[in-house]
């Protein structure tokens, strides 16, 4: 029973990921309550503009719609790093895709097609 809810609460952790904002150096930072925005403002940038600053930082907006894994950051694509971490996370939990798009460019990063 122990393990069972070790497991079910590492699951959990791993699944509070699908929502938050991803480092440059490809560590999650769960947006536990309230929005992107305001998450950044506090924890990352103290700005009006906090999204656009922490994309010019290197960070990632992560979200999950639908079976697909979304980053986001309109001026930089992921650097390796967190190419890493977005494709273990979407295997951890099952996902079928991880997508990011920057600027106008928008690219499926790995999909349940390219697992052996």
């Amino acid at each position: 029973m122990i393990l069972l809810r070790t497991l079910l609460k590492e699951a959990v952790d791993i699944a509070k990921n699908r929502y938050s904002w991803l480092t440059p150096d490809g560590k999650f930072l769960p947006v536990l309550s309230g929005t992107h925005a305001e998450f950044a403002y506090k924890n990352i940038v103290k700005s009006m503009k906090a999204i656009d600053e922490a994309w010019k930082l290197g960070y990632m907006r992560i979200t999950f719609q639908g079976a697909v894994l979304m980053a986001h950051n309109e001026i930089m694509p992921p650097n390796e790093k967190q190419k890493k971490a977005l494709i273990n996370l979407a295997i951890e939990c099952g996902d079928a895709a991880v997508e990011y798009d920057y600027g106008d460019d928008y690219k499926t990063l790995w999909s349940i097609h390219d697992t052996i």
